[in-house]
């Protein structure tokens, strides 16, 4: 596989873990595939690798007809070449720009940048608190959605044999920052780095992200880290030793 498959088949199982283990709606077909949570944030529900215009109408109507957000990613290697366009043709913007980024991490240095930053892997339900609380105070409108999705998914993230692994990062005992590695076929998946505004400009979110590269390396033998960056991200990823290697466009889609 390609660099840029091992991006995309790490991102499509991390979308499709939780809410399968969950009993959430599934869909995946040949045809595409449809992450319905039934929770109103379109961090959840997700839409990727849809083949026709006919099934980007389907799904817009299926998300509507209950009031739900969702969002469609463009830019997976077996998405059809007109997706970007019917979405638009549809009124729908495209309005966000993630950059996959991938990295040796047998290449990497692992030095702590905050040293008042103590990183947590979440295996309780106290620090798996503090994450939701950081990622609620971070995307307040959300905050509703969030608690409810991580707290149905407790029993099941709190699996010592979950692939996905979330850390938490305490600023002089304050929660602060988050991080989340999703582990597949060696490689590791670096998700939901998040920093609250007061605490950025520390290196924090390096650390988390080395953090959780490390826990791969270490634990699970993974030689391949992936992510996605906005543009004010990428900068950050760069100076750890990431390389740009495509893009993905997102329409976030509202109620309608």
């Amino acid at each position: 596989m390609t660099l840029s498959e091992k991006l995309d088949a790490n991102m499509m199982e991390k979308f499709v873990y939780l809410p399968k283990l969950m009993g959430m709606e599934v869909i995946e077909q040949s045809r595409g595939v449809v992450v319905d949570t039934n929770i109103p944030c379109d961090m959840f529900n997700v839409v990727c690798c849809l083949k026709s215009s006919l099934d980007v109408k389907s799904v817009c109507d299926r998300f509507w007809s209950r009031n739900l957000p969702f969002a469609f990613w463009i830019g997976f290697n077996d998405g059809y070449s007109d997706f970007q366009n019917d979405i638009e043709k549809i009124g729908l913007n495209c309005g966000e720009t993630e950059r996959g980024m991938a990295v040796s991490i047998d290449e990497l240095d692992f030095e702590i940048f905050c040293e008042k930053l103590e990183i947590k892997f979440v295996s309780n339900e106290k620090l798996l608190r503090d994450f939701i609380t950081v990622y609620k105070n971070l995307i307040p409108n959300d905050a509703a959605a969030i608690n409810e999705f991580y707290t149905k998914a407790a029993p099941f993230i709190l699996d010592p044999n979950s692939r996905l692994k979330l850390f938490v990062g305490l600023y002089e005992e304050t929660p602060a920052a988050t991080s989340a590695l999703f582990l597949s076929d060696n490689v590791a998946g670096v998700w939901d780095v998040t920093t609250l505004q007061k605490f950025r400009r520390k290196g924090i979110g390096t650390d988390m992200t080395l953090h959780a590269l490390k826990h791969a390396k270490d634990l699970c033998n993974c030689n391949i880290g992936v992510l996605t960056a906005s543009a004010d991200g990428e900068g950050v990823y760069r100076k750890i030793g990431f390389r740009k290697i495509k893009e993905f466009r997102i329409a976030n889609v509202s109620v309608k």
